[in-house]
């Protein structure tokens, strides 16, 4: 499959380093809740376990904050050539999205419900969202990643490439017709 090598061709380390200093204030930030409430249960010798930190559904919340910003970056400058996979990285940025907050809300209800909060499936609620969240976490990324690629770039160029990459599909595809 060249697909995943082929959105990436306009980026740089530059804008690798760009998205990974991005991340780490992200996951740093964004995950506060997690690490600081690691600290202080630590510090108050209690025992921890995974499921203090995912039973009502947080990586479902972070993972929603961590999307949305993302559809922002995916819609914006439509008509601005240079963003490669647009509408995959959109696709799967809505499924994220739509799985989190069907998560959230599934759990949110039936904690509401306090007769409801029994039937919810822990292990699958645990390890469902952070892998949900590593996921969307991947994908903000790789959109971060081609934001900057596509910011930093020269239009002029990056249309020029266009160009001569459609030249290139025009002629390869002439060339199968007259096989």
């Amino acid at each position: 499959m060249r697909f995943m090598p082929r959105i990436f061709d306009d980026t740089d380390q530059t804008n690798w380093r760009d998205a990974r200093y991005w991340l780490s204030y992200t996951l740093i930030g964004g995950l506060a809740p997690i690490w600081c409430g690691y600290i202080i249960l630590k510090l108050l010798s209690h025992r921890l376990t995974i499921s203090q930190f995912t039973e009502h559904g947080e990586f479902a919340l972070y993972t929603a904050a961590l999307v949305a910003p993302a559809f922002h970056t995916l819609g914006r400058d439509l008509k601005v050539p240079g963003f490669k996979g647009r509408q995959l990285l959109l696709l799967l940025s809505v499924c994220c999205m739509l799985l989190a907050v069907c998560i959230y809300v599934a759990v949110s209800s039936a904690y509401i419900s306090n007769a409801l909060s029994n039937e919810i499936n822990q292990d699958f609620l645990a390890y469902g969202t952070v892998v949900l969240f590593v996921l969307s976490t991947v994908l903000a990324f790789c959109v971060t990643v081609l934001d900057y690629a596509r910011l930093s770039s020269d239009p002029r160029d990056v249309l020029a490439g266009q160009r001569e990459e459609l030249k290139k599909d025009f002629n390869q595809l002439q060339g199968e017709e007259h096989q």
